[in-house]
């Protein structure tokens, strides 16, 4: 709470402050993320029974607001959560076309799962038992991961053009940035947050 936000700094100059955040408890007010911010619009998932498409539906609530508000001098924050390893089947899943882009029609014996542990419980499971894919199952996770990769490409594609059917693209500053990236066992581990 000591600290001033960005959001803050800019509403008390004037701009409209939103922010679509989505990806559970991470992006949570409770961490005081929605501090300065007019409007925070916080979604684990945007569709529950795809959450790898989540980042084409929060392109809808950005389209849906800047419909109404392009005129004013805006302060957008917009969290993507898509490319996470963190989906009910595969790690890392994209949606029909884009879950086929690297990986073709990949027919090796890696499916995400053991038991109960599935995507990144998977993953995670792996690092914990030091187990070694082989080259042909770890090409195939690391082609799943540019699948997702390829689908966000598309989604942020997606958003240029809605910045710029709003009118307001020229004049936007546009910054992209990512909290960390993936592991692929280049040093002994999948996912993130790993020694």
């Amino acid at each position: 709470p000591s600290f001033l936000s960005l959001p803050e700094i800019l509403k008390n100059a004037g701009y409209a402050t939103m922010g679509f955040v989505s990806g559970g408890i991470w992006m949570h007010s409770f961490y005081g993320f929605n501090d300065g911010f007019d409007y925070y619009h916080l979604a684990e998932f945007y569709n529950p029974g795809m959450p790898e498409r989540n980042a084409e539906y929060q392109n809808l609530f950005i389209k849906r607001y800047l419909k109404k508000n392009k005129k004013k001098n805006n302060f957008i924050f917009i969290h993507y959560f898509d490319v996470h390893s963190d989906a009910i089947r595969l790690p890392y899943d994209a949606p029909i076309p884009y879950d086929k882009y690297f990986t073709g029609n990949y027919t090796g014996t890696f499916n995400g799962s053991s038991g109960e542990a599935v995507a990144s419980k998977y993953l995670a499971s792996l690092n914990e038992k030091k187990i070694f894919l082989p080259k042909d199952q770890l090409d195939y996770v690391i082609a799943l991961y540019d699948n997702g990769i390829a689908y966000m490409d598309k989604c942020i594609g997606d958003l240029f053009a809605i910045l710029k059917d709003a009118g307001i693209y020229e004049d936007a500053l546009i910054i992209v940035t990512a909290d960390h990236g993936e592991a692929f066992q280049e040093h002994g581990y999948f996912i993130h947050g790993t020694p």
